[in-house]
């Protein structure tokens, strides 16, 4: 099997003490290749999260440790996670699993072409080894996000969370809650750097055909760096987030406010050429 590959840039990321200091950690002990890249590459990534899936981006994406009811701040427009309202206020949280989801996310002017010994198919035979899935960047900071399973678990009533929570006399207006994750398999997410980036995916024809591109038994090759890189991991993509306010919850702007919890469908999305 394929090792699922990270490259990734790597930021220190404020923590906020109890005692209100700040402590620094790196993104992920396990990270293969560090790049660095300007900062806005979160803020583009949040903004894609927050259009097509209505929460906040989870940053770093994928490989990190978020959970529900985790509460923290918003930190130049990223949640940063301070604790859990379980651990740290004694709140009981009921939790609630939806039916799965998927994201099919690519910026505008990105092309996907499949091959079959070098030449264009519209379909890869099953039976092929020497079928490969091209992804064509023609513009600079461009996206690919793509997932064919998110499961998204809720707390089952975040108003109750948000009424414990404001009767608790050193919560904070300012603290957000973690009150829906967003889990995704499979996962592929990638940022580019340049104009005419191009990767190339090699290897099982069947997750080729299906551009299950997220699959741990493809290759990928990049003709230029890239600033986020990470295939074939699962973990938290999005955060769906309430402020408690006037006594209740306030789901943050990005998150639909909670009712009946179901997951979103999302398919081939294109977000317009405005990052």
């Amino acid at each position: 099997m394929i090792q699922p590959h990270i490259s990734c840039i790597l930021y220190k990321i404020p923590v906020i003490s109890k005692d209100h200091s700040a402590n620094f950690f790196s993104v992920h002990p396990t990270l293969t290749h560090i790049n660095f890249h300007h900062m806005s590459i979160s803020k583009q990534y949040n903004r894609i999260i927050r259009k097509e899936l209505r929460v906040h981006a989870a940053w770093f994406p994928i490989v990190n440790v978020y959970t529900i009811g985790d509460y923290g701040i918003i930190e130049n427009g990223l949640f940063v996670r301070r604790g859990n309202i379980k651990k740290d206020f004694g709140v009981s949280l009921d939790v609630l699993d939806s039916p799965d989801a998927s994201i099919n996310f690519k910026s505008t002017s990105t092309t996907i072409i499949k091959l079959d010994g070098g030449v264009p198919v519209q379909t890869i035979p099953a039976t092929s080894i020497t079928a490969q899935v091209k992804v064509q960047f023609s513009r600079t900071k461009s996206f690919l996000i793509k997932s064919p399973s998110i499961k998204v678990k809720a707390i089952a009533s975040p108003n109750t969370v948000a009424q414990t929570l404001a009767a608790h006399p050193t919560w904070r207006p300012n603290y957000k809650v973690v009150y829906e994750i967003y889990f995704a398999k499979k996962a592929i997410v990638i940022s580019t750097k340049d104009s005419n980036t191009e990767l190339v995916f090699s290897g099982n024809a069947t997750a080729l055909e299906n551009l299950d591109l997220g699959n741990v038994n493809l290759n990928m090759s990049f003709t230029k760096a890239v600033g986020l890189d990470i295939q074939g991991k699962e973990g938290v993509l999005g955060l769906g987030l309430f402020q408690v306010s006037n006594g209740g919850m306030d789901a943050v702007r990005g998150a639909k406010k909670p009712g009946k919890v179901t997951a979103v469908k999302v398919s081939e999305m294109e977000l317009a050429d405005d990052l």
